[in-house]
């Protein structure tokens, strides 16, 4: 819990955020969304590590769908650098 928040509400929000972001973009054409979903996916990722390390430095044990959460933002992030790099070369190009 996070004040009153359940944490799962807000992982689940993010992931919601993020498929919506996705689905403008790509569907939509709204390009002008990716800057937002890169923030999103940086944060969420930020986030992801903090838990991590509350799991293993604070409470010394790990929940298995936290893990694949972390896992998930870990490789939504990626994806994400991924894309931007192609965006940036066909930028330059």
């Amino acid at each position: 819990m996070i004040g009153p928040v359940p944490l799962a509400l807000l992982g689940a929000l993010f992931y919601l955020g993020m498929m919506v972001l996705c689905l403008l973009i790509l569907v939509e054409g709204m390009k002008q969304l990716l800057k937002l979903f890169y923030i999103g996916t940086v944060w969420g990722f930020i986030f992801s590590v903090y838990l991590f390390l509350l799991q293993w430095l604070i409470i010394k044990s790990f929940c298995q769908y936290c893990l694949l959460s972390e896992v998930v933002a870990t490789g939504i992030l990626i994806l994400a650098g991924l894309k931007f790099r192609e965006d940036r070369k066909i930028k330059q190009a």
